[in-house]
């Protein structure tokens, strides 16, 4: 049980890997455990005998915490506050009821505290004090329907970290989805303008301008005709009467 929990340390998943040391922590991962418990049917009345059997003792906590923190191994729990060891090796007595059944538990992230780094702003005394999509439960698979139904230990966990990330990524699509769209739509404005609109609207420009004064049009023949010519209108002239006498 000691450790899945400092597996998952959520004070060490907020503060971060020792420094200078290869190797992982629980801060490789996006969810960290908060809440451990035992729910069932059988929480309903007095579950007084089956807590006291699945809670851990104090000096069972401590001992665990202190050969941890002198392990070198690659993967490094960590370490966790004493208010928190407290509550560890205490009393599962924090009554929740996160679904159809009855739990009672400990939250490790029950009260405000600042440990190094890391530190609980928003304490959760049970899982429903988090949104749907911030927790996640794991339960033992290797046991019948009844004997869940009976009782069973939770492990919840954290999942604040991971749906803050979504939502950040989520954002960046978001704004890099609208900066494609804003830019396709200013190209494609600018060509309807250069071939559609500039065009018609050179044209009305023209209607008016020879309804108004009908010689004009001869003026606009020749100015066309001396952009197709290179400005040689005199020469084009005088060659075609040449080859015409």
């Amino acid at each position: 049980m000691l450790r899945y929990v400092y597996y998952h340390n959520w004070f060490t998943g907020r503060e971060g890997c020792p420094k200078g040391e290869d190797g992982g922590c629980p801060r490789d991962f996006y969810s960290h455990l908060f809440m451990v418990g035992m729910g069932g049917e059988k929480m309903e009345g007095d579950p007084g005998t089956l807590l006291e059997e699945a809670q851990l003792r104090l000096s069972t906590v401590e001992t665990w915490q202190a050969s941890v923190a002198n392990e070198r191994d690659v993967y490094r729990y960590g370490a966790m506050p004493e208010e928190v060891l407290e509550l560890l090796g205490g009393p599962w007595s924090e009554k929740c009821t996160p679904g159809s059944y009855t739990m009672y538990g400990v939250s490790l992230i029950q009260d405000k505290i600042k440990f190094g780094e890391s530190e609980v702003s928003y304490p959760v005394k049970c899982p429903h004090d988090l949104r749907p999509a911030e927790r996640m439960r794991y339960i033992p698979r290797r046991m019948t329907e009844a004997q869940m139904s009976d009782y069973h230990i939770s492990l919840w966990f954290d999942r604040r970290p991971f749906v803050q990330e979504e939502a950040a990524q989520s954002l960046a699509m978001t704004l890099f989805v609208c900066v494609c769209l804003l830019t396709a739509a200013m190209m494609f404005h600018n060509d309807v303008s250069q071939l559609v609109l500039y065009p018609v609207e050179t044209m009305i420009s023209r209607v008016q301008t020879i309804r108004d004064n009908p010689m004009t049009a001869i003026q606009m023949a020749e100015e066309e005709f001396r952009k197709e010519t290179g400005g040689d209108l005199g020469g084009r002239r005088s060659g075609s009467k040449t080859g015409e006498g």
